[in-house]
């Protein structure tokens, strides 16, 4: 490598250092915990699990080795069961739906989305900052929480309000028809 490629590595790696070190340190259990990928902040139970996970795993290990395998007759081929602790994946429940096929398909957010949107939206010319104002989430805003959950209303209100405001043409040609 030559000089000017010398001083370009290492302006980015100080770059990257510098952006680390201004980052809250999602270890530090004294605040709240924060997703590094999405910057959510965890739930009192997720904070809990993930603080307590190491000792509520020895306490699982000592369990299964006095239960199984420090006995007269040891079961070598026992299985360990799982431990469900809450985590951040915990924290966000898939969203499915069916497709007009019958195929049920999980709504997600993910980098994949985002960058295909952003990349069908330069190629047909389309305006970058009238692109990102449009909402990025699962479900539209009138019908979903900032955590992506559905709202607990009734629906039918939504679709009889739809209803009113659409003119129902194959009625009026119809009653043309038979008048």
């Amino acid at each position: 490598m030559d000089g000017t490629q010398i001083k370009y590595h290492e302006l980015e790696v100080s770059n990257v250092f510098q952006t680390v070190s201004a980052m809250t340190n999602p270890f530090d259990v004294e605040e709240n915990m924060i997703n590094i990928v999405n910057g959510n902040v965890a739930s009192e139970n997720v904070s809990k699990d993930m603080t307590r996970a190491r000792e509520i795993g020895e306490q699982r290990c000592r369990a299964f080795m006095s239960e199984n395998l420090l006995t007269e007759e040891p079961d070598l081929f026992a299985k360990l069961k799982a431990t469900k602790l809450n985590t951040f994946t915990t924290m966000s429940k898939k969203t499915n739906a069916k497709t007009s096929k019958g195929q049920v398909v999980e709504f997600r957010n993910d980098l994949k989305f985002i960058t295909r949107l952003l990349a069908v939206g330069k190629a047909r010319n389309h305006d970058m900052m009238e692109v990102l104002t449009y909402s990025l989430r699962k479900f539209p805003s009138p019908i979903a929480t900032v955590e992506g959950k559905l709202v607990k209303t009734p629906k039918a209100k939504l679709l009889h309000i739809l209803e009113d405001r659409v003119q129902d043409l194959l009625t009026e040609v119809f009653r043309k028809t038979m008048l």
